[in-house]
């Protein structure tokens, strides 16, 4: 058994079938950091479709699953059978309701790379844009003063 081709992206983009019971491979299992006065119970799952990987966030019930006895550990593959997608800021995480740990840990499955959205991709896209422009008009300003100078004749600074 394999993870499930693409299956990261058909679950943040919700571009799968309606009985969509995707494989991931679990990279880290680890106890999420906690707020004073939260329960202690929470894990973070990374998990790979061996393309992409994202983070998830497991459900309390998912706790015994996770834990120094339960079987997903770093390695596993897991079958989702239900979870919703949320955003935090711009990054999408997936909270996990209900998973079956279906091997023991195995090595890890292709090289994945993190997994953004096309909407994430854009948001990025248009932080860096104005950047850019804001650096090529700085340019512009530089290269007319020097001209208005006479900076940058062909035969060098004028004399």
């Amino acid at each position: 058994m394999t993870p499930t081709a693409a299956a990261i992206a058909a679950i943040v983009e919700e571009t799968h079938a309606e009985q969509y019971e995707p494989v991931l491979q679990a990279l880290d299992v680890r106890l999420a950091a906690s707020r004073e006065g939260q329960p202690k119970d929470r894990y973070r799952v990374l998990v790979s479709d061996g393309t992409h990987f994202l983070r998830c966030i497991a459900c309390a019930a998912l706790a015994p699953l996770c834990g120094d006895q339960g079987g997903l550990r770093k390695g596993c593959l897991l079958k989702l059978r239900e979870w919703r997608v949320t955003r935090i800021q711009t990054r999408a995480v997936i909270v996990l309701l209900d998973v079956e740990v279906v091997s023991t840990p195995l090595p890890k499955v292709g090289t994945p790379i993190n997994y953004a959205a096309p909407e994430e991709l854009k948001k990025e896209l248009a932080k860096a844009q104005p950047q850019q422009g804001y650096q090529d008009l700085a340019e512009d300003v530089v290269l007319g003063i020097a001209r208005a100078m006479g900076a940058m004749r062909p035969g060098g600074p004028s004399q």
